[in-house]
């Protein structure tokens, strides 16, 4: 004689009642550990800078000079194309909508505004992203995967020193010179199609477009460039320390931290955006 095995409905709710609240608690937590990992790298690389004197710095100096060159210099090309596209695919529309928008003082202050406190940033952020931040994830996953953290770490060399601090100076200093690399871009060539418009006086323009940059407009963009630039790095470099032995790890890894930089890129350029202007 067979035992019946049915299940009433709320039996099944509270058997799946306590499997749901594992889940949002182990969510949770592994969120929380997730954010002080952040802040004790954070915390980590102040301390290290710190530390460093004499002819560590000077090493030091050299690798960050190194990062400066790989996310910075080496991107140009890539910014040029991207930063003279989006200027011009701009300069298409609002002529598209407004001829005389090259005329036009108020307009030409917004859109100067718009590319250089909010467009600038997230698309230079996206492509160093892509480009140095994943590099960073692999970089640091194979190093721990071959044990070289704990080689430099034997012979005194901390990886904060040797690998953190460059990193991190290095994209924000590249993110900022970045920025401003863009902004130039753009504005260079909406001068180039405005060339082919009809009556347009392009001495009146090139002194709209310098009276329209504000020292404020500059300020917000470096500080973006620094803010997102930490950011990026803080974050492949948490996500890189974290491969453990399995090399299958490093794409899982590289993946989550190109998702979580972009996400930080927009979650920090929104709050600085929404902050400075309400302080203004």
């Amino acid at each position: 004689m067979g035992v019946s095995t049915d299940v009433s409905p709320s039996q099944a709710m509270e058997q799946k009642a306590p499997a749901f609240s594992d889940r949002i608690a182990a969510s949770v937590e592994a969120r929380v550990t997730y954010f002080r990992d952040i802040g004790l790298l954070v915390a980590d690389f102040f301390i290290a800078l710190f530390k460093l004197k004499g002819h560590e710095w000077r090493y030091t100096k050299g690798l960050i000079i190194h990062q400066i060159i790989f996310s910075g210099i080496d991107t140009i090309v890539v910014i040029s194309v991207v930063s003279a596209l989006v200027g011009g695919v701009v300069m298409v529309q609002l002529l598209s909508f407004t001829p005389g928008f090259q005329a036009d003082a108020i307009l030409m202050k917004i859109m100067v505004g718009l590319i250089t406190k909010e467009i600038a940033p997230i698309f230079t952020a996206l492509i160093l992203v892509g480009r140095s931040g994943s590099a960073i994830a692999v970089e640091l996953g194979e190093m721990k995967i071959k044990r070289q953290d704990e080689a430099l770490e034997s012979m005194g060399i901390g990886m904060s020193q040797y690998f953190h601090v460059p990193r991190i100076i290095g994209l924000a200093v590249s993110n900022v010179m970045l920025n401003g690399y863009f902004v130039i871009m753009a504005l260079v060539s909406w001068l180039g199609i405005s060339l082919f418009q009809k009556n347009v006086d392009m001495m009146n323009m090139v002194n709209l477009l310098a009276g329209s940059l504000s020292i404020s407009d500059v300020l917000i963009n470096a500080f973006k460039g620094v803010a997102l630039g930490t950011a990026i790095a803080i974050v492949c470099i948490h996500h890189g320390m974290s491969v453990k032995k399995s090399a299958t790890e490093i794409p899982q890894r590289t993946s989550r931290a190109i998702v979580d930089s972009f996400l930080f890129c927009f979650i920090i350029d929104a709050l600085i955006s929404v902050a400075w202007y309400m302080a203004a």
